[in-house]
């Protein structure tokens, strides 16, 4: 209870505050929109916002849909004086990270410089993995509440047009749940999501060359429940937007070139 407290007074305390939000920023769904408009934000969204929605939904008593809970996130999101939104889905790619093969060799050498953070690394993969198992474990479950058991006669258990409706993006969540686990076990856990890692690459641009992918958009969201980033230039929330292909190339380029300079100048200062 006392960090929304410890969040309020420090966005008091100062003129222009900024928040770095890396985690489910819960600590403030209680804050005054005033100390919110005057603020300027960062935020990784993806895990970060499906965990605030639900926390969202728990303190409705669980009695809210999805679309009402996204409808609280962006209300929230909203309020901030500026925001930038970044998920990988719509920047660099859903399955993009950062790896030995692909990187500038300043990031791994300086990743393989520091033990605990190289130890970090291997112990997040490695949990990873086995939570990730036990999602695994349970799609045949999740499946068979989706579209009901096999019937009597299996020939004609037939799942309609709604039960593939529910299955697609279910069936998304599993095949991004089967990429990261490739992604670690190929790379025997020398890997990490270019997540936040994409955020620091924003904050340490100082000419344009990742922050031009920028682009104020709507909060709201499509049939599936995805983010449309529809272009909205009176949106005082920015995400970070390219296209598949050349563009997309460009910006992880540019953004892995970026982490490769802060790594640098960490190693030689």
């Amino acid at each position: 209870a006392a960090v929304p407290q410890h969040v309020e007074c420090f966005l008091q305390l100062h003129e222009r505050p900024f928040a770095l939000l890396l985690k489910p920023p819960h600590e403030f769904l209680s804050t005054p929109e005033p100390l919110l408009k005057k603020t300027k934000a960062a935020l990784y969204g993806s895990f970060n916002l499906g965990e605030l929605r639900s926390s969202i939904k728990a303190a409705a008593g669980g009695a809210m849909d999805e679309a009402a809970q996204h409808a609280a996130q962006f209300e929230l999101m909203a309020k901030f004086g500026t925001l930038l939104w970044i998920e990988r889905s719509a920047s660099v790619g859903r399955d993009c990270v950062l790896e030995p093969t692909t990187c500038p060799p300043a990031i791994w050498e300086a990743i393989d410089a520091d033990a605990s953070l190289t130890k970090h690394i291997q112990l997040w993969n490695s949990q990873t993995i086995r939570n990730i198992a036990g999602n695994v474990s349970r799609f045949a479950d999740d499946v068979e509440a989706a579209i009901g058991p096999v019937g009597d006669e299996p020939t004609t258990s037939v799942t309609d047009a709604e039960g593939h409706k529910k299955l697609r993006p279910m069936i998304e969540r599993l095949d991004k749940c089967v990429q990261l686990l490739l992604s670690i076990s190929t790379r025997e856990g020398r890997q990490a999501c270019h997540a936040d890692t994409l955020v620091a690459a924003v904050l340490l641009d100082d000419d344009c060359a990742v922050t031009k992918f920028e682009r104020a958009c709507k909060l709201e969201v499509d049939a599936q429940m995805k983010p449309t980033f529809a272009a909205d230039p009176t949106s005082r929330v920015f995400a970070l937007i390219a296209d598949p292909g050349e563009q997309r190339e460009e910006l992880i380029k540019a953004s892995f070139d970026k982490l490769a300079t802060g790594f640098a100048a960490l190693t030689t200062a």
